[in-house]
């Protein structure tokens, strides 16, 4: 017998559900354009940092790894595994602080969504993601990373703003790693039952 209790979905599902329904010809064309000059921007941040010397040892790090050649430095010909590529990109990005940052509706700055976009990027071209998928997850991380900085007050939870990305990435990139979205997760209906996942 059913106890009769309504189970609400976790904010990961959530995040999960609008990050694996959305789709590309549902995206009004103003959104499409807007992502597509974030990540113009993003990338013209991570080249305006190519040449730092912090920069240039992280990228001569990564190269030296070794390990499969999944996605680009950006700027370079070179190829390495989608994590250092991430990882590399990703300092790029952010190394002058000139990358986009999001201000709330009721004032005050909060992330810079474009730090998830580096991972992204990686993970796109490891898995040969085409330009409107790539486009769509981007939409994705946007759009809950404004949700999120929107609807929780990071600092009064003791919690940096930039921390958001942290909660989006990695739905956003299981999208772009052909994973299936779980079916929700329902309660046993008695105590001595186990849970069904």
């Amino acid at each position: 017998m059913a106890s009769g209790k309504t189970t609400l979905p976790t904010l990961a599902q959530t995040m999960a559900e609008f990050t694996f329904a959305l789709r590309y010809d549902a995206i009004p064309a103003q959104v499409k354009a807007a992502a597509r000059r974030h990540l113009a921007d993003t990338l013209a941040c991570a080249l305006g940092a190519g040449a730092a010397a912090a920069v240039q040892a992280l990228k001569k790090h990564a190269i030296a790894q070794g390990g499969r050649a999944d996605a680009t430095i950006i700027g370079t010909a070179e190829k390495v595994p989608a994590g250092l590529a991430a990882l590399v990109n990703g300092t790029m990005v952010r190394y002058l602080d000139a990358n986009d940052i999001f201000v709330l509706s009721h004032g005050g700055a909060s992330g810079h969504f474009s730090d998830a976009s580096a991972a992204l990027v990686a993970l796109a071209e490891r898995y040969r993601r085409s330009g409107e998928e790539l486009l769509t997850c981007l939409v994705a991380s946007y759009e809950l990373q404004g949700a999120l900085a929107e609807s929780l007050n990071f600092w009064e939870r003791g919690l940096h703003p930039l921390t958001n990305v942290a909660w989006v990435a990695p739905i956003v990139a299981a999208r772009l790693l052909g994973a299936t979205p779980a079916k929700p997760c329902t309660p046993a209906d008695s105590p001595s039952q186990p849970a069904p996942c």
